[in-house]
């Protein structure tokens, strides 16, 4: 699960799935669910600027023909509200071999 500390009471994780974001505002000891909104399945990274901006890293493929024709999409997603809006930074995609 995908995860990153913005200060000494305040982290971030995110499902694997994208859909939520799990925030802490006491070192751990809870937290709250929140819907991610505009974050893609895929997160592989996530770093904190502060209590209320983020980055995520995604990747996502796909295949048009079993394993041949295949893509994979890389996007580097930013939040300034706390998580619970993202926006897409850099999007770019490349062809498997």
């Amino acid at each position: 699960m995908p995860a990153a500390v913005a200060s000494p009471q305040r982290w971030f994780a995110i499902e694997p799935g994208g859909a939520s974001v799990y925030r802490t505002d006491n070192a751990g000891r809870g937290f709250v669910q929140e819907r991610a909104s505009g974050l893609p399945q895929g997160v592989v990274d996530l770093r904190a600027a502060s209590d209320s901006v983020a980055w995520a890293r995604t990747w996502t493929g796909s295949c048009r023909q079993g394993k041949a024709d295949c893509w994979l999409t890389t996007g580097v997603f930013l939040r300034r509200d706390g998580g619970q809006s993202w926006q897409p930074v850099v999007m770019s995609g490349s062809k498997a071999q």
